[in-house]
């Protein structure tokens, strides 16, 4: 693979990220914001990682595609991060009360305020052109440009603002400086423009997600492939993270399994653009529905079993009984796992990919016809009619030696000796 100035450029943005992000992961770790609980420590390393791998995945995309605008915008997010390991050092060495406020500090709180758009934009970009980095249609190019409008204009709103100030959740700090070119009052940005921007961004995310399923509607095969491993990866992490906001909290595997799920979201773009793989994608989508539906039933199943019994040998005993209990509640699911997961993956081939499933049925059926039939001419029009419902040719012919003769069977049942019939 011969590199061209976009993947040459990408991978040297590719490596300051990774020098960014090992740097960040240490400066965080060595003041003290370190675990002794193993599964804090991994979830803390591997949402460390996420940047790199976003950079990583982009920068391949730029190497093989450097035309598609995916691989920039996966770099985006990661370059924020980059950004922010800088504003953020230098917000905290200026204390609770900065003496000297220069203009390096102005700038450093102002991209501590912006820098959220590199962070956000890309996924709405993302949406709005995958796979091949272009709107759906030229129709749709006046979305992006508005995409692009809404960050221009909170870029140069906010850089006229008379003072910035850090976000004190984030760093603890609650100062405020002025801003030297500023003119726009607090009250007017927050009560007047942004209430005005935030409606525009509301519509620019509801148009980037519908191009997306217009998209799907127009493309060919191929392409609905790429977009259902999007599709695959926004789904998990909507599954992760939206209970997260409903719970004031998540328990320490929770956070290590929402951070794997994100790590998902750039590798899942990286194998639909790149194309490797692609068409494994019906196998885990039905995968993770079984496995879905059989841990819940299960799941009910266990702790419905467990408050049954205990009942039970509370009635006859007067004891809870919760080894008991929890063994037999062990054993019942370890017998129901199996068949509840081939019922359930049968279920879901014959409603979602009944293509396969007849397939599967006609398959079978041949199975059981080769075992008990020795006819060979009653096998060799079984095997054509077999091929026929399975693969769907447009003709079948079956070649089979006999001696110096050749005998051809084809997608008619008919047979003759030496000759070929075309149909």
């Amino acid at each position: 693979m011969r590199l061209n100035k976009a993947a040459i450029l990408a991978w040297l943005f590719c490596g300051v990220i990774v020098v960014a992000s090992l740097v960040r992961i240490w400066g965080q770790w060595s003041s003290g914001n370190g675990s002794d609980n193993l599964v804090q420590v991994i979830a803390y390393l591997v949402g460390g990682l996420g940047p790199i791998v976003f950079a990583v995945v982009g920068a391949l995309i730029l190497s093989y595609q450097p035309r598609n605008a995916i691989g920039w915008l996966l770099m985006l997010p990661s370059l924020a991060l980059a950004i922010d390991t800088v504003t953020s050092g230098m917000i905290r060495a200026a204390g609770a009360a900065p003496v000297n406020v220069t203009s390096a500090l102005v700038a450093a709180t102002w991209l501590s305020n912006a820098i959220w758009l590199l962070l956000i934009f890309p996924l709405f970009f993302i949406a709005l052109l995958f796979p091949n980095g272009s709107p759906p249609s030229p129709r749709w190019r006046w979305v992006v440009g508005f995409g692009i409008g809404l960050i221009l204009f909170f870029v140069i709103v906010g850089a006229f603002v008379r003072e910035v100030s850090p976000e004190p959740s984030t760093y603890g700090v609650t100062w405020t400086i002025p801003n030297p070119i500023g003119f726009i009052p607090a009250d007017t940005l927050s009560a007047i423009i942004f209430p005005w921007w935030v409606g525009g961004l509301a519509i620019f995310t509801i148009l980037s997600v519908v191009s997306l399923f217009v998209r799907y509607r127009r493309a060919g095969s191929v392409e609905r492939k790429q977009i259902k491993w999007l599709l695959y990866a926004c789904g998990l992490f909507a599954l992760f993270y939206l209970p997260g906001l409903l719970m004031q909290g998540m328990s320490d595997l929770a956070n290590l399994a929402f951070s794997v799920i994100l790590l998902g979201f750039p590798l899942a773009i990286g194998i639909a653009i790149l194309r490797y793989r692609l068409w494994d994608i019906d196998i885990i989508i039905r995968r993770t529905v079984t496995y879905s539906i059989v841990v819940t039933l299960l799941g009910i199943v266990f702790f419905g079993s467990v408050i049954l019994l205990q009942q039970i040998f509370a009635q006859f005993t007067n004891t809870g009984g919760n080894e008991i209990i929890t063994v037999v509640s062990t054993l019942v699911i370890a017998a129901l796992f199996v068949p509840l997961r081939n019922r359930i993956q049968d279920v879901i081939d014959k409603r979602f990919n009944r293509k396969k499933y007849d397939a599967q049925k006609v398959l079978e059926k041949f199975a059981i016809t080769v075992r008990d039939e020795t006819d060979i001419d009653k096998l060799t029009a079984e095997l054509v009619n077999v091929v026929n419902e399975t693969m769907q040719p447009r003709s079948v012919s079956l070649w089979l030696k006999a001696d110096d003769r050749r005998r051809t069977t084809d997608s008619g049942g008919g047979k003759m000796n030496g000759e070929k019939i075309t149909r």
